[in-house]
């Protein structure tokens, strides 16, 4: 009777792993999807540092212009309206804005207003940018692809110690984390855990820069619902030489039903691949696009089925894809 209890316990801990983590040498798409990159001038002198969206508005941050957001109407990318200005007096932002998603709410978070809270507005009938509340979430930490869900949990990426944080903003205090380890040396540009976070209402992702690796959290618990891992050489990370370094996923986006990654694949200089990968919650590969042109920066509107983005490298035109 022992005997037949420890092998069940030992075919479900198998299982449980399996449904933790996946390895393969090459994921097979149902399918692969060559598509053409529309180009859409921009007629406003802006410099694109984040993208959003919300509702039938593009919003796009740009530090290095006076006012500092553009919001545009979709999905004819038409221009509404210049707001925010750059300043320390009310409702303006010092230098740097950056977007909180906000999936499910209307209202569009903003952070930038000091360095220990983030905005809360709501967009006008013109375009601009109303804010209607500023929010305390803490202390001075290096806060990067930030959300806010249900108008009160604060998820960000503290990228100086590679951990994901859930934050509550009605009781201030720190709900739970995720970390990744990181080398002792100290420099973060060469963490081989170093990725991008994009989380929507149900689930946590997270991409890795320097592997091969995709991660699908619950946001509830926290806790690792998959790894989908492939097998390819583990780099050797000479610190100083950025060239020897082979960037995998270079971007990730979270869809309601779907998470969009950007895998780039490249080595230094080398040609960089522009592909499109996208899978459901369940870590199961839905389709693959091979873009014509490599958006740095995107969105997606998946009730329309198309892509926004913007290559830092062209100022002039945002890019579009109909997925």
């Amino acid at each position: 009777m022992k005997q037949k209890f420890y092998i069940l316990f030992y075919f479900a801990y198998l299982l449980f792993l399996s449904s933790c983590s996946c390895s393969n040498n090459k994921i097979v798409f149902p399918e692969t999807i060559e598509i053409q990159a529309e180009l859409i001038y921009i007629n406003e002198v802006i410099k694109p540092d984040f993208l959003t969206m919300k509702g039938n508005h593009l919003v796009v941050a740009s530090s290095e212009t006076d006012p500092m957001i553009y919001t545009y109407s979709l999905p004819s990318l038409s221009f509404l309206k210049a707001s925010v200005n750059r300043g320390r007096g009310p409702g303006e932002i010092p230098s740097f804005p950056m977007f909180c998603e906000s999936p499910g709410s209307e209202m569009l978070y903003v952070s930038g207003y000091t360095p220990t809270s983030i905005g809360k507005n709501e967009i006008g009938i013109d375009g601009a940018l109303l804010l209607k509340q500023e929010i305390q979430v803490g202390g001075f930490e290096a806060r990067n692809n930030m959300s806010v869900i249900n108008d009160s949990i604060f998820i960000y990426f503290d990228i100086s110690n590679l951990t994901i944080k859930k934050y509550n903003l009605h009781t201030q205090n720190l709900l739970d984390f995720i970390s990744f380890e990181q080398e002792s040396h100290g420099e973060s540009y060469y963490f081989s855990n170093r990725g991008y976070v994009a989380n929507n209402e149900r689930f946590v992702v997270y991409s890795y820069i320097l592997k091969k690796q995709i991660d699908i959290y619950d946001l509830a618990s926290f806790k690792l619902n998959k790894s989908l891992k492939w097998k390819v050489p583990v780099q050797t990370l000479t610190l100083g030489d950025a060239s020897s370094l082979t960037h995998h996923y270079r971007y990730i986006y979270a869809g309601e039903d779907y998470f969009y990654a950007l895998y780039g694949g490249n080595k230094g200089k080398e040609p960089e691949e522009s592909r499109l990968e996208v899978y459901d919650y369940g870590g199961n590969p839905i389709r693959e696009y091979i873009l014509n042109i490599r958006p740095i920066i995107f969105v997606v509107d998946e009730k329309n089925s198309v892509l926004y983005g913007v290559d830092y490298k062209d100022t002039e035109h945002f890019i579009k894809y109909n997925l």
